[in-house]
């Protein structure tokens, strides 16, 4: 998966322009170097900076003020929508510039549909007017040479038969156009299974309040209460994933019903009973 935080390194909103045209309600499209990334800016001065960018298949909110936190961390955000109902969300910041994931679902939709927006990060609020928002954020797709929202909408995951809560993403709204990826709703933590390109299983934890700076961890899962197991993580965005490359591991996980995630700064616990169904369901995924 891409890494929202990339696009973070610089201090403004503003990218490279490779291009840029005016579009409509004042929006301008700008083509940034990445090849599959554009984006519309609505607002660029020295008291808000505001922009909706197509980065590959995944559309993100950036917005920047001079009281928004400058500490380089993720925050707890609240986005509302005029009009429209909004709701907490996760934001990645740094230098006053907070990035939100908007995916292909509700949150893209409800964004398309307001006529203003107001973002919250720690007590400090900004709105705006989103007068034009939908063509901009269209046309910023198109920019990237990816599908449009209404082209391409998030799908629904299918519920696993005999896997208790599992259920099937067959595709992701950015990413790959397959995705295959077994997903389990968790109180503490979401549990995910996917395959990389060799066919190795992916183990990820994730929380879609969480938004990390993307960087290398080392990790721990227990299984059924038993001993800790070293594994290498990567933490970014919403979650942490973890190459499962030990066929033996991967035996162990597919009889799981108890999983503990230890983070360095504690653990989380998870029951994922049926994960062996929903791996076969990833696998014959992959082979249709």
């Amino acid at each position: 998966m891409r890494s929202v935080y990339w696009m973070l390194l610089a201090a403004s909103v503003l990218p490279a322009r490779a291009w840029s045209a005016p579009t409509t309600a004042g929006w301008e499209i700008v083509h940034n170097p990445p090849p599959d990334m554009c984006t519309a800016i609505a607002r660029d001065d020295e008291k808000l900076q505001f922009a909706l960018s197509a980065e590959g298949r995944d559309f993100f909110v950036k917005m920047w003020a001079p009281d928004f936190p400058e500490e380089d961390r993720s925050y707890e955000a609240t986005l509302d929508f005029k009009g429209v109902a909004g709701g907490p969300v996760p934001a990645i910041g740094r230098n006053g510039l907070m990035a939100i994931a908007l995916g292909r679902g509700e949150l893209a939709r409800a964004l398309t549909k307001a006529s203003e927006m107001t973002l919250t990060v720690e007590g400090h609020s900004h709105s705006i007017s989103l007068e034009g928002a939908a063509i901009a954020l269209d046309q910023a797709a198109r920019c990237a040479k990816q599908p449009t929202l209404a082209e391409a909408p998030a799908k629904p995951p299918i519920p696993i038969p005999d896997a208790g809560d599992w259920t099937l993403y067959e595709t992701l709204p950015f990413g790959e156009a397959r995705a295959c990826m077994a997903h389990l709703d968790g109180e503490e933590v979401d549990t995910m299974l996917e395959h990389d390109e060799k066919s190795v299983l992916i183990l990820t934890g994730g929380n879609s309040m969480w938004a990390f700076p993307a960087r290398d961890i080392a990790m721990h899962i227990s299984i059924d209460r038993g001993p800790d197991i070293a594994l290498a993580g990567r933490l970014e965005g919403h979650g942490v994933s973890m190459k499962v490359e030990d066929p033996k591991l991967v035996e162990q996980l597919r009889n799981a019903h108890i999983l503990d995630w230890v983070f360095p700064q504690g653990s989380l616990r998870s029951d994922v009973t049926g994960l062996g169904v929903a791996l076969d369901a990833t696998e014959r995924c992959r082979r249709e």
